[in-house]
């Protein structure tokens, strides 16, 4: 009967550290450990420019990657996307990687730790062209 209260005992913690350990990739739990963020697509004109921003505070060490996708809606895509931190809420922006994006084409950008507490992208076009731009970026906490 101890054996079989031992073994229950452990199922109980088992599960309990499971659903603890789930928690912490949920965005409400206040812990994350990996973070996804998608654009709806942009379409971006001639020498126009458009910003994407991750609406959350990196706290702590993170790695990233940022992918691109740049399909030709009129004329040939010539777009360069900059990867920007900031260090704290109102400082100033220091760029940590660029892209550059030339006719159908996709790239991406790979960080190996987030030093400031927000980042954000800003895709900018060159010349005569129409360019959709689909921005998809992870963030996993190492």
């Amino acid at each position: 009967m101890k054996n079989i209260k031992i073994f229950a005992f452990l199922v109980v913690a088992l599960f309990g550290v499971l659903l603890m350990s789930a928690a912490f990739d949920d965005a409400g739990s206040g812990v994350l450990y990996r973070y996804d963020f998608r654009t709806e697509l942009d379409t971006i004109t001639d020498t126009g420019a458009t910003t994407f921003t991750i609406p959350a505070a990196l706290h702590s060490k993170w790695a990233y990657n940022w992918d691109f996708e740049a399909s030709e809606l009129t004329g040939t895509t010539d777009l360069t996307c900059v990867i920007q931190e900031q260090a704290v809420g109102d400082g100033p922006w220091t760029q940590v990687g660029t892209i550059d994006l030339d006719g159908d084409s996709s790239g991406r950008v790979v960080g190996a730790t987030v030093y400031g507490l927000k980042q954000r992208c800003i895709c900018t076009g060159t010349g005569t062209q129409s360019t959709q731009i689909d921005v998809y970026a992870v963030f996993k906490k190492d």
